[in-house]
């Protein structure tokens, strides 16, 4: 049971450089052999037949990129020990949670540990509450703005997501699909700030009995005009609203934010279940929130009110839980792009199965190893 738990709690998303290319994962676990494998591969690569000045030259820019190669094979095998301890570490604190959870659940499904059952309750009641403070916004948002609707809630709770978005900006950047000016960092903080209003004008129109409806009017205008402040903002950043819109849908629409919109929805991994403690009632709901407006939560979880307190007490282990996680994976990322600027896809996948590459097989760049461009 714990071999299987710590198999599935490994970092190795769809998307994975190890799901892509079988054999990865031995490869790097043996990091005494890493070296002569990746010797012995371009041992096997053939040289054009060029002058000897140029296969000289050729032969250097095979070392260097064999070298660059070692290292970041070497660095996946260090990344690999740590998500197998962090996986560990992971495995004890959820057990304890599970323990807590436990005795609050009078209906436990007899094959789902405790923490899944919770988190998934949990989810259903998070993804209701999200959808129906964007559809709050469609109508409380002035119409060229309505778009920002789904704005809300695509950083995830607590902005757990920042550090992901950080790091497809500068990927997109990099390859001059998006064009900040060198204003990555100030467009994240205005991408905070106006989810921050957006939840605030969300939270303030609620059909309920909390604020009346002076006030509502008055929490209205207050949101829309910082949430106008923050879109010329970022307006300002982009070019203009159509490419504010085009660099959104961008970012919402790449295979890991959907994949993590899916997970948040209807966690399946384990690290995802930690995703539903963070803001485990919601990005609307403060400490001084009204018991009145705490009641329908507990009845949807179907939780008592005293248990409140365990299940807020694990929202700083869940954050760290999912930031360590999510730091695992953007380091894997990183390293499957590096070596895919040595090498291509196709002869990773040699390298991985411990297989000659085809004879036409050649290491990226070779064609221009004279100009060096």
């Amino acid at each position: 049971m714990q071999d299987f738990f710590l198999k599935n709690k490994e970092t190795y998303e769809y998307d994975s450089p190890y799901a892509r290319y079988p054999g990865l994962t031995e490869l790097v676990m043996d990091d005494g052999s890493i070296d002569k494998k990746v010797d012995d591969f371009f041992k096997t690569l053939t040289t054009p037949d060029h002058s000897a000045r140029v296969a000289k030259k050729m032969d250097l820019l095979s070392q260097e990129k064999a070298a660059n190669l070692k290292q970041s094979l070497h660095k996946l095998h260090s990344i690999r020990e740590e998500d197998v301890n962090t996986a560990h570490m992971m495995l004890n604190t959820d057990n304890e949670l599970s323990e807590q959870v436990r005795p609050m659940l009078p209906m436990l499904h007899p094959y789902l540990p405790p923490i899944r059952e919770l988190a998934e309750r949990m989810a259903i009641y998070h993804s209701k509450s999200l959808a129906d403070d964007q559809k709050i916004l469609l109508n409380y948002l002035p119409r060229e703005k309505r778009y920002l609707s789904t704005v809300l809630g695509s950083m995830g709770p607590k902005n757990v997501l920042e550090r992901w978005y950080q790091e497809a900006i500068k990927q997109k950047v990099e390859s001059n699909e998006f064009n900040l000016h060198g204003k990555e960092a100030e467009f994240i903080s205005q991408l905070k700030l106006i989810q921050t209003n957006l939840a605030g004008l969300a939270s303030s129109q609620r059909p309920s009995d909390l604020f009346p409806e002076i006030r509502k009017a008055e929490l209205a205008v207050h949101y829309n005009e910082a949430i106008r402040k923050n879109e010329d903002n970022l307006v300002a950043i982009v070019g203009n609203r159509a490419k504010l819109q085009k660099v959104l849908n961008s970012l919402d629409s790449m295979a890991y934010h959907k994949r993590f919109m899916k997970q948040l929805r209807n966690p399946r991994m384990p690290y995802y279940y930690d995703l539903q403690f963070i803001e485990p009632f919601g990005h609307q709901l403060a400490d001084d929130l009204k018991a009145v407006a705490r009641a329908p939560i507990y009845a949807r979880i179907k939780i008592n009110e005293h248990n409140l307190d365990t299940i807020k007490q694990q929202a700083p282990t869940a954050l760290k839980n999912f930031e360590t996680y999510l730091d695992i994976y953007l380091k894997i990322k990183e390293e499957e792009r590096k070596i895919l600027k040595i090498m291509t896809s196709q002869d990773l996948k040699s390298l991985c199965r411990g297989s000659l590459p085809k004879q036409d097989s050649q290491v990226l760049t070779y064609t221009n190893a004279v100009t060096g461009k």
